[in-house]
């Protein structure tokens, strides 16, 4: 009874990182990835930046307990190392044959295109 509790609980939390990660891509209208640690949300108020580590996601002042295994960020289908993104993938773990994935996105505008903003 225990094991299911504690897979209950993980579920939840990585829906939880799932659902925060799909607000900000697409509260914030540029998402732009600064080097192979740093992803910047932007708008016209405001911003925010992820910092991605081995062992946790750090969101502002947020620190996410996630064993990140694999990242990789695109945008208009094709891998980007930086510049602009419209999705994220993130690999938590893997084994033979079970992966553990969170993948968000957006639908792009004009904005999007844009190489210089704000």
């Amino acid at each position: 009874m225990n094991d299911i509790s504690t897979n209950f609980e993980k579920e939840m939390y990585l829906k939880q990182t799932e659902l925060r990660m799909r607000i900000h891509l697409n509260k914030y209208s540029r998402a732009i990835i600064k080097d192979e640690k740093r992803l910047v949300f932007k708008n016209y108020k405001d911003s925010i930046t992820y910092q991605f580590e081995e062992n946790f996601l750090k969101i502002q002042q947020d620190t996410l307990n996630l064993d990140i295994v694999d990242k990789a960020f695109y945008f208009e289908g094709e891998k980007v190392s930086n510049g602009n993104v419209d999705a994220i993938e993130l690999v938590l773990w893997k084994t033979d044959k079970l992966e553990n994935r969170i993948f968000v996105y957006k639908n792009n505008d004009a904005l999007n295109k844009l190489k210089d903003g704000y």
